[in-house]
């Protein structure tokens, strides 16, 4: 295999769909903003946030051990134990994504006197997306593993955000002004159709000796090694979620709809690492498998010099053109320019720090991954509390900013130390220092 190249056509063709994906995804959001205004896209925003919450901890780790064990099972040749891996993953994520959903549903209808009106529809038509979700997330992750990295996401990334634009637009046009519940019904519809594209595509995908291997099971071991990558996933989601539900609740569902807006217009400095990672996690398994160090460095590094250009290139933008770009989601959406400026440096950072949670999942150092994430999930969440009751959105922007730099601070100095490898884009490293 051309290493080069195929990282190329997997960085630049992840690239092209997050990109595409992010001109979907923000049409979908200036739709959704002068559908429902600021109050109610809070509170689409913190059912979407709840859902997200659940979902990607809810594949329990099997997501990112399916990539690690897929794509060294080709050089090793141990696709009965694939097989079986596929089979325990879904026959155990599946029964407790149902479990969850009732606990949370219920959990909803005890508390709902003290929820806003039409928080608790929106939030029932959420919590159905959640076993597709992690279904969705398991099927990626396996097409991510058989190096299929344009069509592993070509569903999420233009299937459903496509549709659901189609189905906004239509109400729009139509209608004008939209309930949260009818916009979440328009969601799992588009997450729906997706799915059932994502599985049509696996099945072409999957090679004979995966398809007519006899499965082999090592569910103790999985479920050993699956428990830091859970607890990470779930830790980072917190991390990344929390703010949204937080800022709900201590500021009101108008902060919530401005934070939100302004979370995504800086996460767009993060597409550049999304391409990378999606690309470089199961390249970075098989060159560990295969004990190529120097390969690995050389790839990690150009991967996260990438990532931090792109970050770099995109927070100058926002930093500049902010408040024409909120006016997009409309005039009440500028008052998130601040907020946005400063989730735009802790973007920057997360870059700056470079690859080296993903470097820690992929060689098998999970569980260091996990402590440092909750290391940072402590700080997250502490300080939102201190801050978000007398600053507001600004307080929860001050805390990613803090939180996130002790998270990639952290797994950059484990990284090197026990891997010997420089996830920064600063790529230090001698064939000497990996002995």
């Amino acid at each position: 295999m051309n290493l080069r190249g195929h990282l190329l056509r997997g960085v630049f063709g992840s690239l092209g769909l997050t990109v595409a994906t992010a001109g979907l995804t923000f049409i979908n959001g200036v739709l959704l903003a002068r559908l429902l205004g600021a109050a109610n896209y809070g509170i689409y925003a913190s059912a979407i946030a709840i859902v997200l919450l659940l979902s990607l901890p809810l594949t329990l780790g099997f997501d990112r051990l399916l990539i690690r064990d897929v794509a060294a099972s080709d050089p090793l040749n141990t696709w009965a134990r694939v097989r079986g891996l596929i089979h325990r993953a879904v026959q155990i994520v599946l029964p407790v994504s149902i479990a969850a959903i009732v606990i949370v549903g219920v959990g909803a209808l005890v508390l709902e006197g003290s929820l806003a009106d039409e928080t608790l529809p929106v939030l029932w038509l959420a919590l159905l997306m959640i076993p597709l979700l992690v279904l969705t997330t398991l099927r990626r992750s396996i097409s991510l593993g058989l190096q299929r990295i344009v069509s592993s996401q070509l569903p999420d990334a233009i299937i459903r955000p496509g549709l659901f634009v189609v189905l906004l637009a239509i109400a729009y046009v139509a209608v004008g002004t939209i309930s949260a519940a009818a916009a979440m019904a328009l969601n799992l519809f588009a997450v729906a159709v997706a799915f059932l594209v994502g599985l049509l595509l696996l099945w072409y995908e999957l090679p004979t000796a995966l398809r007519g291997a006899a499965p082999q099971f090592e569910t103790r071991r999985w479920m050993r090694e699956a428990l830091p990558f859970a607890l990470s996933t779930a830790a980072l989601t917190i991390m990344n979620q929390i703010d949204v539900v937080l800022v709900g609740s201590l500021a009101g569902a108008t902060s919530a709809g401005l934070y939100a807006v302004a979370a995504r217009g800086a996460g767009l400095a993060l597409f550049g690492a999304l391409a990378v990672n999606t690309t470089l996690a199961p390249t970075a398994s098989q060159l560990w498998t295969q004990h190529e160090r120097a390969r690995l460095q050389h790839v990690v590094t150009r991967g996260a010099r990438g990532a931090f250009v792109f970050a770099l290139g995109v927070a100058v933008v926002l930093w500049i053109f902010g408040p024409q770009f909120l006016l997009l989601f409309g005039p009440e959406f500028v008052a998130a320019n601040s907020t946005m400026a400063v989730l735009a440096v802790a973007q920057v950072i997360d870059c700056g720090f470079g690859l080296g949670g993903l470097m820690l999942s992929m060689t098998g150092l999970q569980g260091i991954n996990f402590a440092s994430v909750a290391v940072a999930v402590v700080f997250r969440v502490g300080l939102d509390v201190a801050l978000i009751p007398s600053m507001g959105a600004m307080g929860a922007a001050v805390a990613a900013v803090i939180s996130i730099a002790i998270f990639n601070a952290l797994t950059a100095w484990f990284t090197w130390r026990r891997l010997r490898i420089d996830a920064t884009p600063v790529g230090l490293w001698h064939p000497q220092l990996a002995t």
